[in-house]
């Protein structure tokens, strides 16, 4: 491109003149709305003109920024979009610049379903639970709606938001079972501890005209009980259109602290198979072994016991899916048997060496 510029003729001086000043002015006012999430780079260009990139120009723009709070508001499709300047949080806002609350339907209302309801509602969302199982008292205690029919949920309710809360072996079955045909224009998260897998079956089975957020929350009931702070949030914008409902949804977990680390859902696997995985087959490998506390408890025997239980907690299903659908943790549970044998091979060579040091000394 520069040299294409450098060969330009000179009558054309004064146009790649004010082209370069143009990209100099992109470079120095260009921003993001979020410091630590590229979420949104815009700039003013020319004499006040808006572009944004990567998305399609809006019908009203206005950009400000003081003292470097950004406050945007972009109609995109009708739906105005603002940010809270002092607190960089996102909320979508109607005509009148009132917020509205996100309306938020989770498949799957087991443990984990009715604690992400907890949070959405305490944010201020309206949350409608769903699943096979009957939960209508407990959704009333949470404060929030149950329904038991999946055209029911979406007819009456109209989610903006579709949370799969579901466990991984039973996902492409709710999915297949689901009318996921009036799921148009719905923005649907995941939740599943397997990401290659829950992309695919999301991109599989919703129309294309729906937005896809997969993401995994790194904690559950028990190790999020008392705070969020700190508590990492993996997340994939498989396919996203609606970029503020999107970050209004992701600005749950920002707002209660969660560390939100944006993240391929090929390379969430590959990790989560040396972390997660390992660690419940090490629990499950010394829950086999029936290890048991003692009157003469070292720390690290301790934390070994603290794995036992944390791990055993969680069904065998969830075991089994991260097994199965993790394309990493095979070769990982390989590895570990692979690195057994090592340490016993040496082991063993080091009992032959100390025994014929021993017979030389007789």
């Amino acid at each position: 491109m520069l040299a294409a510029w450098l060969a330009l003729p000179l009558h054309n001086a004064g146009s790649l003149q004010r082209t370069i000043g143009r990209i100099l002015e992109l470079h120095r006012t260009c921003w993001l709305l979020d410091h630590r999430e590229r979420l949104v780079e815009s700039a003013w260009l020319g004499r006040g003109r808006y572009r944004s990139v990567g998305w399609p120009r809006p019908r009203r723009t206005r950009c400000t920024v003081t003292n470097q709070a950004h406050v945007l508001s972009l109609y995109r499709g009708g739906e105005p979009f603002r940010t809270d300047s002092s607190a960089k949080h996102f909320k979508v806002m109607d005509q009148d610049g009132e917020v509205n609350p996100l309306t938020i339907a989770i498949v799957g209302f087991g443990n984990f379903g009715q604690f992400l309801a907890k949070a959405f509602i305490e944010a201020g969302h309206r949350v409608v639970g769903f699943s096979r199982s009957d939960y209508h008292a407990v959704a009333s205690q949470l404060g929030c709606v149950f329904e038991s029919n999946a055209d029911e949920l979406l007819e009456r309710h109209h989610p903006s938001v579709l949370v799969l809360a579901t466990s991984i072996l039973s996902t492409e079955q709710v999915l297949r079972q689901f009318p996921t045909e009036k799921l148009e224009n719905c923005l649907v998260v995941d939740v599943l501890s397997v990401k290659v897998y829950a992309r695919e079956l999301m991109l599989r089975y919703l129309p294309v005209s729906s937005d896809i957020l997969a993401t995994h929350p790194m904690f559950g009931p028990e190790s999020g009980r008392d705070s969020w702070r700190g508590l990492p949030f993996v997340f994939e914008r498989v396919r996203i259109r609606r970029y503020e409902r999107c970050e209004a949804f992701l600005d749950i977990f920002r707002s209660r602290g969660c560390t939100l680390v944006e993240m391929a859902c090929q390379e969430h696997d590959h990790y989560a198979a040396s972390t997660q995985f390992i660690t419940h087959t090490t629990g499950r490998m010394l829950a086999e072994l029936k290890i048991t506390s003692t009157p003469i408890n070292t720390r690290g025997f301790e934390s070994l016991l603290a794995v036992v239980e944390t791990t055993v907690r969680d069904s065998f299903d969830l075991y089994y899916g991260l097994y199965r659908f993790n394309p990493n943790a095979k070769e990982e549970l390989n590895k570990m048997q692979r690195a057994l044998e090592r340490v016993r091979s040496r082991l063993e060579e080091y009992d032959r060496l100390y025994q014929a040091a021993e017979s030389k000394r007789q």
